[in-house]
Order: structure tokens, then sequence, then C-alpha cells
């Protein structure tokens, strides 16, 4: 993975990390180049910038734009524009920019955070990198436990601390600048303003079409379900690439398996299809696979038990070609339901209700009118207590039951309508820790791989689009992402735009955590690192573990147990042996 280092320090830059990166004499900024990431350099008899990612040109022109070349760019506009002139470039690029004579700098990360940017304070000066690896390096190894255990409760706290000490993240769309070597600013750079289009349709059909004609150029493959996040991406490729390779993550044993339908869509739009087989690697099926350098964190997702799996049958296929996801979707255009069904019950709107009747759950239709009627009978403060007197979760989902919890932080919404707090979650949401453990969950696949990751739904201006709609253009009869439903009504037939999504990896990971891999954690559980933890509670967490075990899996629509918060506490235990057990190099003495 390319990356650059950043060393904001009046010491020289010690030689271990100077024999390790591509430094100009008399420099503070050193970087590295590999296949899976675009690195670009650019630089004056003062100044100095680094750009990783993938540019897509300016908002003016739409363009591949990357390495060298969009840091000379770079180089030509910030120096007298600015942070600002950040936004002028679109895609997902973060970097650095250096003047060796002023001892200034400004380090920022791309907006969507698909690339990791971390800080960490040593006795010297700073160091700033994109490459968690060397944070590994140099951190003191002592876990931040509020942020760890935020982690297992899955909290969407938006703090800046790592999950080391004296770590510190670059969330994404910030800038950091540095003056005198000490951090002198940070704020974001770039916020999302909805705006007013008159035809939204037709504008996203236009971005979607702008996108495909960018992404499509390239050879590509693409992990494709029976999903319409999925097929949009499908429907654009067809048109500009049609040797797309799509892929799809078969899994037979699972009454959810999305193979027939995907195979159709494929053959529809004339794309080369393949099936992966992912129903042998299950959670914990090979640890290695879970295993990162400490200042990534644990796994957010057991995911790469298939898709490492996966990366290494694309490559003995098809060598090291991007893969394309569709990441971002649902959290710009999902809308809950019961935020809409409030609405519709409210309004009286009885045709739009009916036809929600005919594909949601009952209780789902049902439940907003029950809370609206209470509302009504001004009983909303009973309604708000019922739910503290008795808690239904099944004791596998009480993660407070084995480890502690800290108070929750502020919210992330103000006071105000149901919808204005929908749009203020949606966006601030990016800057939560839910949302980097995601983003990083991309960028270690990426790098682990060696392959680069593509996700067009990450586009500023598809979310500036998104963020302008209410959940009337969101919802249509009930059905989520109406917007992508008409956008794509030239590219997908009628059943593919009105098929309900009902596939997912939840029966995988289900039968690996409670079946086929139970003896794993049993292992894992009888010399665990989680049990000298402050907090944390071992044997409620078995008694936990065998109540998942117990309850059968119903493998039908959505009948799963919930393994979210065990996959979490087995994921920390993982991290904290690679914490105490992992190779560590002492070259640099971190502030203690």
């Amino acid at each position: 993975m390319s990356d650059f280092v950043v060393w904001m320090s009046p010491e020289p830059v010690p030689a271990a990390i100077y024999r390790r990166w591509n430094w100009s004499p008399g420099g503070r900024l050193g970087t590295r180049r590999t296949e899976s990431c675009q690195l670009g350099r650019a630089s004056t008899a003062s100044v100095e910038v680094a750009a990783i990612g993938q540019g897509l040109g300016t908002r003016s022109r739409r363009e591949f734009i990357s390495g060298d070349d969009l840091a000379k760019k770079l180089l030509t506009d910030l120096p007298r524009a600015g942070p600002g002139g950040l936004d002028r470039y679109l895609g997902s690029v973060a970097g650095a920019m250096v003047n060796r004579t002023e001892n200034k700098a400004l380090i920022w990360r791309d907006r969507f955070g698909r690339h990791p940017l971390q800080m960490i304070r040593l006795d010297t000066g700073w160091v700033i990198t994109s490459a968690p690896e060397l944070v590994s390096a140099l951190s003191a190894s002592r876990p931040q436990w509020s942020n760890i255990q935020a982690f297992i409760h899955g909290d969407a706290q938006t703090t800046d601390t790592d999950v080391l000490t004296d770590i510190f993240r670059v969330r994404p769309a910030e800038y950091v600048e540095f003056y005198e070597f000490s951090p002198s600013q940070k704020a974001i750079w770039w916020t999302p303003s909805p705006r007013f289009f008159a035809s939204p349709v037709d504008e996203a059909g236009a971005l979607l079409r702008s996108l495909g004609s960018l992404y499509g150029k390239h050879p590509h493959a693409l992990t494709l379900s029976s999903g319409l996040d999925s097929a949009t991406l499908a429907a654009m490729a067809s048109v500009v690439h049609p040797a797309t390779e799509a892929v799809t993550f078969s899994d037979p044993s699972s009454h959810n398996d999305e193979t027939e339908g995907a195979r159709e869509l494929a053959a529809h739009l004339g794309l080369r299809w393949r099936p992966f087989e992912v129903t042998e690697h299950w959670p914990l099926s090979r640890l290695t696979d879970h295993r990162f350098p400490p200042a990534w964190g644990p796994a957010a997702h057991p995911d790469a038990a298939w898709k490492m799996p996966f990366h290494r049958w694309l490559r003995a296929r098809r060598g090291s070609m991007p893969v394309m996801y569709g990441n971002g979707a649902d959290e710009l255009l999902w809308v809950p339901s019961t935020l809409w069904l409030r609405d519709r019950w409210a309004d009286g709107d009885i045709s739009a209700l009916v036809e929600a009747f005919e594909h949601l759950p009952f209780k789902s239709w049902i439940r907003p009118a029950i809370s609206e009627a209470i509302d009504g009978l001004g009983l909303r403060s009973l309604r708000e207590r019922l739910p503290s007197l008795s808690d239904s979760r099944p004791p596998w989902q009480r993660s407070e039951d084995w480890i502690t919890r800290e108070p929750p932080g502020a919210d992330l919404v103000d006071p105000g309508s149901a919808t204005k707090q929908y749009f203020q979650l949606r966006l601030r949401r990016l800057q939560t820790w839910r949302w980097e453990r995601i983003m990083r969950s991309l960028a270690a696949e990426s790098r682990r791989a060696n392959r680069p990751i593509w996700t067009p739904f990450l586009d500023a201006e598809f979310w500036e689009l998104g963020l302008s709609l209410s959940p009337m253009n969101l919802v249509e009869g009930g059905r989520q992402k109406s917007i992508l439903r008409q956008a794509t009504d030239n590219l997908l037939h009628e059943a593919c735009r009105r098929r309900p999504k009902v596939g997912g990896f939840d029966p995988l990971v289900e039968r690996g955590l409670a079946d086929r891999g139970s003896k794993q954690v049993y292992t894992l559980l009888a010399r665990q690192r989680l049990g000298g933890c402050n907090g944390f509670d071992g044997d409620a967490f078995v008694k936990a573990y065998e109540a998942y075990r117990r309850r059968p899996l119903d493998d039908g629509p959505r009948r799963y147990r919930g393994s979210w918060p065990i996959w979490r506490t087995l994921a920390t235990e993982l991290w904290l042996r690679r914490l105490t057990t992992g190779r560590k190099a002492h070259w640099l003495h971190p502030r203690r």
C-alpha cells in the first residue's frame, strides 16, 4: 500500500525511519509506493506535497487524476488556497503538504475516510502517517480501554483518540495544521451541502452515468448480489465496459443464497459471471485472516474469513485488477421504515400504506400506527418509560452484562423533528468510530490483497444529492432507495428493481460462531486476554455464548440470533493476542 509519513520535530529524522522511506534531503516528508494505491509526490525548493488515493478530477471536469499529476495540481493550489482548496478535488484523496523553511504542515484525510491517517506523539515530536504498521511499531502498545469498550457495545463515539494510547486519528474530511512542530488547528474541510434539484431522478441518473464512465474505463471485478446497490454498479459497468467480471459470494447451504438471482442479472446485462463459494470460509476457520497490526484495532466484521480467500482466488485468475464494492449506498439512501411509515399513518396515506403492507412484516407495518395512537392520547411519556421496564433482548445481545459501559457521549443529533434528526445523523455518523471501523476494514483488505478497492457510492457529489432528498424521494411504497430504482429504469428490468434483498452472510456467520467454530471459541476463552481487563466478566460472556449456541438457527428470511456483540468480543480477544504477542520494533521510544 502506498503511504506517506510526516516527521514534525526539531530533531533529525531517526535513521531507522529514514532507511525505510523515500526522503528528500533535508525534508520532513517520506513516501513509499506500491501497486494497490497510487501515490503522487511533487516539490519545490521549500514545499513538498504527497497525495494518496484515487482522484476523480475536479467539480468542473470529471477525470481520473492521481499519482504525480494530482500532487502537482495540489502543489499549485494549496499554498495559496489553504484547506479551502481541498474541496475542489473529487475522489478519495488524503495527503500532506510540508513547508520545510517555515516548519509548517497541512495534513488532511479524504472525505469518507477510505485511507487511514493517524498521529502519534513521541518524546521528540509528532509522527503523522497513513501507515498503521508504522504506528504499531511506534506505539506504547497499551489499549485505550474506553474505545475498546465502545467497540464491543457497538457505540457510535466520535472521539479522535485511537485504539492505542498516544495515538490520535484524523477523522474523515478533517485537516490538521502544524506550526513549529505542534498541532495548531484541527477542523473539517468538507461538509456536504444539501441543494435544490429540480429533477433528483435525472440528476442521479447523470451522476451514475458519469461515475460509470470513469470507473468503467479500466478492467475490474465487481462483487454482485441480487440487491439493488450492486445491480446498479453492474448496470453502470455493462454500458461502458462489458468485459467486467461479476463475482457472487455463493453459500449453497443457506436459505438466502443469492447465486441464481445474481447469475440471471449478469446474463441480462451481458457480463461475465463467476460464483465464489464461501461455505467453508466461516468466521474463525482461519485465524490468520483476522490478524492485522495492532494500530488497525479489532476487526469490525468477520468478512475477512471469506474476503481474503476470495482475493487469493481472484489473483490466481485475474491478477491484481481492482474490485468494486457498493459501500456507502446504505448509509446515504436507506431510511428507517418506521420514520417513513409514521408520516404515512399521520397523513392517512391509505394507498401508500396498502402498497407497503404487501412486502413489509406486519409488526414493522403496524408499530408506527400504534406509536402514533399513543402519542395522540397523550401517553408518550409512558411509552418512553416502558422499554426500560423489560429488556427483551436475549442474553448474547446484552454486552453490558459482561463488560462495563462508559456513559454515552453527546447525541449525534439536535432536538427537532424525526426527519430533521435523521438527516443530521446520516451526515454526522461519518465522524463516528462505527464508520471508521468500516473504512479501516476496506483499507486493511486492500493492503492485505495488494489490490485497489473502488467504492463509487462514496462520491462527494452523489452524497450532496442524497442529502438533499426527503424520505418521500428515498422510499416508494415502503421500498428503500427509490432514487436508485427510478434512475436505473432503462438499465435494469422491473423484477430486478423491485426484488427485495434477501441475501446476506448472517447464516454463514452464525453457523461458524455457534457450531463449526465453537472449538476455536472455547480455546480462545480458555486463556483469554480480556480476562485481565478491568470491567470484563469472562464467566458472564461464556454464559451468554452458551445461550447463543443453544438457540436454534432458523435459516429463513431475517430470522437470525444476532451475533454482533459475540463477534466483537471475540475480535477484541484476537486483537489483544496480536497486541501482546506480536513483534514490536523498539528503534524509537514513545513517550509513556
